[in-house]
């Protein structure tokens, strides 16, 4: 699918980022009238309902690849986009055609009820629209923030999924691992099941109790239930190698964290293939090829990019890396964040990875970002320098001999997606 720059597009872009893409409107209310007044397409599309600190999006393309390769027309609600907003919306795991959003977003756009909504309610609408028009027959469904008011919260799914929990965003969704685990627990159903990935016994107890009480089926992972690397592939592309439940798995999204997530995903399909009664062998072999743009994604032997921004995801990061290079590996890391992330966490996680750091910003008007020269105290003694932008950073870290990780917000990685011409790339899942 060719890339059509954003000046290009009609004004469907423009009128949406109208809509405060920062601003967080937790409640259903809007949503649910916005919905009412476009037909209500949630009533005839099945979902899968996913939430989750981290690991929603990767298990999210596991589902999505599998049940595509299955031979479902597939549908797939993301958020933040990397490059292009309609990333948020793919079908058959590709970015929705500029002329069906565009159709699309003007009819919503003309809507009573779409002059009351925030931008996530307004495009969560706007997915459901575009989903019903391409007939999909599984959707994927994400949630953007918490679950119990969070916007995609208007659906009654097929099975809701819960990847894990750690503190994250605790200025909406609580101060501790229960009550953010009970905001997560909203989306969970009457008689849909849940399935629970790796997380603290205190949230999995908190989860557990809401699905007794929606008389929900539960299964929920614990580490034990994490499969073990056994080899690495490299040709003609990267594979790790590990065996659920008798299937021999090739999949070529690094690190114990992705191990976890297809963990999660492989219990899923399994209870989808009874349910719909196709091969899961067949499914699980979209797992050799899956991608997932800018989550621990190697662009070449001497760059990665990762959107990890809280200190469980920059965890997982540092566990896959050190999986694949050893304990001693060291890395020229470009680093930006916004204003409103509490950074040293992951700072003091990545100093551990780093030989120095670049810090820089990604250019996101609406968002106070973290001062760079700032950000290069934090880390002394270890050496660290500013860059205007990240183009700036990816040619000042060509200079040094370690490979490059790019990480700390997905605006970022966008940011540099961008400078590296990687958007076909970045549209098209397939």
């Amino acid at each position: 699918m060719p890339f059509v720059p954003p000046e290009l597009q009609f004004r469907a872009a423009d009128y949406i980022e109208r809509l405060r893409p920062f601003s967080i409107h937790l409640g259903l209310d809007a949503v649910r009238l916005l919905s009412a007044q476009a037909g209500d397409p949630q009533k005839e599309l099945r979902f899968i309902h996913l939430a989750g600190t981290n690991g929603k999006g990767s298990t999210a393309a596991l589902l999505e690849s599998a049940l595509r390769r299955a031979g479902f027309v597939t549908g797939l609600y993301t958020s933040p986009h990397l490059i292009d907003l309609r990333e948020r919306f793919r079908i058959n795991g590709r970015a929705v055609p500029v002329a069906e959003f565009e159709e699309e977003t003007a009819r919503l756009a003309a809507l009573p009820a779409a002059e009351k909504c925030s931008y996530f309610e307004f495009t969560t609408v706007l997915a459901l629209r575009l989903f019903l028009r391409r007939h999909c027959e599984v959707v994927i469904w994400e949630t953007g923030l918490g679950g119990r008011l969070d916007a995609t919260n208007i659906v009654d799914p097929m099975l809701s999924v819960i990847t894990n929990i750690a503190l994250d965003h605790q200025k909406f969704l609580g101060e501790t691992i229960p009550e953010i685990a009970s905001e997560k627990a909203g989306i969970v159903k009457a008689h849909r099941p849940v399935f629970c990935g790796v997380m603290p016994p205190e949230a999995r107890e908190v989860i557990h109790a809401a699905a007794q009480a929606c008389c929900a089926p539960f299964f929920a992972l614990t580490e034990a239930d994490v499969p073990k690397l056994e080899k690495v592939l490299t040709s003609p592309r990267f594979r790790q190698v590990f065996t659920l439940d008798g299937h021999r798995i090739e999949l070529a999204l690094p690190g114990v964290m992705q191990r976890r997530n297809a963990a999660l995903a492989f219990q899923v399909l399994a209870y989808l293939s009874q349910r719909f009664s196709f091969d899961l062998a067949t499914a699980l072999s979209a797992w050799q090829t899956v991608r997932w743009p800018g989550r621990l994604e190697q662009l070449s032997d001497r760059l990665w990019l990762d959107g990890g921004h809280n200190p469980d995801g920059i965890s997982s990061l540092r566990e896959a890396l050190t999986e694949l290079y050893g304990q001693a590996e060291r890395f020229t890391v470009i680093f930006g964040a916004f204003a409103d992330k509490d950074v040293s966490p992951s700072l003091t996680a990545l100093s551990g990875l780093a030989r120095r750091f670049i810090f820089t910003v990604a250019d996101v008007s609406g968002r106070d970002v973290r001062d760079p020269e700032e950000l290069c105290r934090q880390v002394a003694p270890l050496p660290a320098e500013s860059a205007p932008d990240v183009a700036s950073a990816l040619a000042v870290a060509q200079r040094y001999p370690e490979r490059t990780l790019v990480c700390g917000s997905l605006y970022l990685i966008g940011a540099a997606l961008r400078s590296l011409g990687a958007a076909d790339r970045v549209l098209d899942l397939g």
